[in-house]
């Protein structure tokens, strides 16, 4: 076993939030796309493209990221400006959750080794996280490009599929933290995600599916298999759109649809600048706004931002053994997701707890609590 581990922290499996699977490297700059490179892509969005592949620079020519998309179309991006750091949804999760006070944190994940490795690992050492890192193919590589002129972060990823070992998923399958949270799910993650799942002793799962699960009957019914086994389920409106068929529609109605076809105890729609939708089995739609942002500076990882709030004010944060109310809660996602789209980076922008604090007790009093 000790050939495809690449790292193990004692305790992992004890942690109180398990956060699985998706690790990357990601690389962030500034820099406007042309034209021709927007028309290939979801600008202002998330891209899954085939390859990224980094051109060296020399003493003549700065270095260059390659982006090959899937239709074909490829381009140069230069390195001027590059920064590289941990990330991938699960690390977002997990970085968010450790800033807004939580301490028992353990990560699963695949990554390569090299250069990836030798990335990553001292990032996520930097705040004490628990981690199972297991041998794939290679790293995950996200190319994040801000737009200076004011629309948002458009995402390259470079999904890597990787071989899940037997001993591997024995081992993952006997760990049972408070909360499993298994986020950017793809189609290679399957058999892990349903190893972490499979524990019966884990109190309460949150799950947010990649949306190349929502592509074919195959993949949706797992996606809805494990939704239904969830007490959190979080999707965009741009994934509820291919849950759906049809644009997602942003009302009551079209939170209850959604929630129906993921079966999920509860169920989170979030829509960006029209804030989100929730729906609780047994209780009635919460439709709560977007916090106002005076400035929208990165777009990248807001969703991992409002899913991991939620999670720890839903199911951690305990004041006076006082429970937040769900409504509470959610403003409080939607207030700490605005304060990260003031920064830079995927987790930037996480007030202080003291902070946090002050926000609870605005909140209590704005909705009568």
């Amino acid at each position: 076993m000790a050939d495809i581990i690449i790292e193990k922290t004692h305790g992992v499996g004890e942690s109180s939030v398990l956060a699985a699977p998706s690790v990357n490297l990601e690389i962030s700059l500034e820099m406007r796309l042309s034209e021709e490179a927007k028309g290939h892509c979801m600008f202002g969005g998330k891209n899954t493209v085939k390859s990224i592949n980094i051109i060296p620079g020399s003493p003549v020519n700065a270095g260059a990221y390659e982006i090959a998309m899937k239709d074909g179309y490829s381009f140069l991006i230069p390195q001027n400006g590059a920064k590289e750091f941990a990330a991938g949804s699960s690390v977002n999760v997990a970085f968010v959750l450790h800033q807004l006070g939580l301490r028992s944190i353990g990560l699963v994940g695949p990554i390569g080794s090299g250069r990836g490795a030798s990335s990553l690992i001292p990032a996520l050492r930097s705040i004490g996280l628990g981690m199972f890192l297991f041998l794939g193919h290679g790293t995950s590589l996200t190319l994040t490009v801000r737009d200076p002129d004011g629309g948002g972060s458009t995402l390259f990823c470079a999904k890597r599929d990787y071989d899940l070992t037997e001993e591997v998923a024995m081992e993952v399958s006997g760990w049972y933290p408070e909360v499993l949270v298994l986020t950017g799910v793809k189609p290679s993650d399957i058999g892990l995600a349903k190893a972490m799942i499979s524990s019966n002793k884990t109190k309460k799962k949150a799950f947010i599916p990649h949306r190349d699960l929502m592509k074919d009957l195959e993949l949706r019914s797992f996606l809805v298999e494990m939704s239904s086994c969830s007490n959190l389920t979080q999707i965009n409106e741009a994934e509820a759109a291919l849950l759906l068929g049809r644009p997602f529609e942003a009302t009551a109605n079209g939170i209850k649809e959604v929630a129906e076809i993921l079966g999920s105890e509860k169920v989170v729609v979030t829509c960006g600048g029209n804030g989100a939708f929730f729906l609780k089995k047994g209780g009635e739609p919460i439709i709560v706004p977007a916090y106002p942002c005076k400035q929208i500076v990165d777009t990248c990882g807001v969703g991992d931002v409002f899913f991991s709030t939620l999670i720890y004010y839903m199911w951690f944060y305990h004041e006076d053994d006082v429970v937040l109310s769900s409504r509470l809660c959610l403003r409080m996602a939607s207030w700490v997701s605005s304060c990260k789209l003031a920064k830079i980076g995927p987790w930037d922008g996480i007030p202080s707890v003291s902070d946090c604090q002050d926000k609870i007790a605005e909140f209590r009093k704005e909705l009568g609590e």
